[in-house]
């Protein structure tokens, strides 16, 4: 297959197309650096970061003075949790093309993922001086933002995330809501993100309705979670069915920005509910394993996150906590990373529930019991920590806004304890801290 060909099946995202093409031409043209660097871009758009690495460094030792071959390069390694070296690529990029604003964004993104999030918004301020700045930018600066706390400025352009094609705009038939008197008005709250986000944002109806008494309330978001929400004053509906006539609608997350949230006034988790029949469906675990302190624990999100490789880890990690006899565990996973228990023979140590939990209802029911719940940073944290149930988030070198700092965590979730790695992948002490914690209940 020529050379036009293979790059026109990559533009078309044809991946699998051009990934069985690319070993043959490039065996017969080992000397093609365009070839090498858009391997790369392929790789890495597959997530096979180290291939992808290679692949940039053989189209550099043939061109060397590639600026943008360098910069992607850097989000390879960083991806990778190779921080250091990705900077490096990424200023070297910089250097040789100063102008080039593709260039300095993903520096500006590699100095927050580093830790260097003022030296981050300082690029990304100067970026968004330019004219026709993309959507893009403006959500990579929200991030930054929040990150330091610069809520005001954060949620503002946390607005961009409607622009950036991700999300589908909400089927409705009224005007959004920007702040306008709602009393005697009816305003539809839409789900937009994950469950995560919508057990993270249901915090703010209580405010919301203390604010406009008269105001009806209702939310479109996941049905999984509707039982948990029954108690609160709001019509839930599904969001993929007909949608009620409102005055005004607004998305959940936007609640954070127009009730001018921050780190100094954020209001109570949402008051979950724990239905009859998920309580008693689960009122077994009450009489299991007396005498020992009961764990839960997941260790993976969704496979199909981005970033779930940085988030997440292997369950031989747990398995090492689980030497303590005093310790009971329970698997709360769902999904593909399940089978696990069973690649690494785990369920003589660990009681598995994940069939059982149908619903997060069917979870809260089981969290309920536990005197501890231990995770990498999945909805189940936010969950936990709703419900008041000690949690130990175990997180990534740099996470989710919500989880930037101890006392932010501690505002948002009282009787949560985050545990972040101290450098890029280092899980170890991460580990090694959470078991010095479980040693001590």
């Amino acid at each position: 297959m020529d050379r036009d060909k293979i790059l026109s099946l990559q533009q078309a995202q044809q991946f699998p197309a051009a990934l069985a093409a690319y070993p043959a031409f490039l065996e017969q043209h080992p000397n093609d650096a365009d070839m090498w660097a858009n391997f790369g871009v392929l790789l890495r758009a597959l997530r096979h970061y180290p291939a992808a690495i290679a692949c940039y460094h053989r189209a550099l030792a043939l061109r060397p003075k590639q600026a943008g071959v360098l910069s992607n390069l850097g989000n390879a390694l960083k991806d990778c949790d190779r921080v250091a070296e990705a900077l490096d690529c990424h200023q070297r990029a910089v250097a040789l093309a100063p102008s080039d604003a593709t260039l300095r964004l993903n520096h500006a993104v590699t100095l927050r993922e580093a830790g260097q999030p003022q030296a981050a918004l300082a690029i990304l301020n100067d970026l968004l001086q330019l004219a026709d700045a993309p959507a893009t930018w403006r959500w990579e600066r929200a991030l930054t933002n929040l990150q330091l706390g610069n809520f005001v400025p954060g949620w503002q352009d946390y607005e961009a995330r409607w622009d950036l094609g991700a999300l589908p705009v909400p089927p409705v038939d009224c005007p959004r809501w920007h702040g306008e008197d709602l009393q005697h008005r009816h305003l539809l709250l839409t789900a937009e993100q994950g469950f995560g986000d919508t057990l993270l944002a249901a915090r703010l109806l209580a405010p919301l309705k203390a604010r406009y008494p008269t105001c009806a309330l209702s939310l479109a978001c996941q049905p999984a979670l509707h039982a948990l929400f029954g108690r609160l004053e709001v019509t839930l509906v599904h969001p993929a069915g007909a949608l009620p006539a409102a005055d005004y609608y607004c998305p959940l997350m936007s609640l954070l920005g127009l009730l001018a949230i921050d780190d100094h006034q954020v209001p109570p988790p949402a008051a979950l509910h724990i239905p009859v029949a998920a309580a008693t469906k689960f009122a077994w675990l009450a009489q299991h394993a007396p005498g020992r302190k009961k764990i839960g624990f997941v260790w993976s999100g969704s496979l199909t996150f981005k970033d779930n490789a940085k988030r997440a880890t292997g369950l031989e990690r747990f398995l090492k906590l689980a030497e303590n006899p005093a310790l009971q565990w329970y698997s709360l996973q769902k999904g593909p990373c399940q089978q696990d228990l069973q690649t690494h023979s785990a369920l003589p140590l660990v009681c598995d529930l994940a069939g059982s939990l149908e619903t997060f209802a069917d979870t809260a029911a089981v969290v309920a019991h536990l005197d501890m719940v231990v995770m990498t940073d999945t909805a189940l944290a936010h969950l936990a920590a709703s419900l008041g149930k000690p949690v130990l988030n175990l997180l990534q070198y740099k996470p989710y806004w919500v989880y930037a700092t101890d006392a932010r965590v501690q505002a948002w979730y009282p009787s949560m304890q985050p545990l972040r790695q101290p450098r890029p992948g280092d899980w170890q002490t991460v580990f090694a801290q959470a078991e010095k914690i479980l040693a001590a209940l």
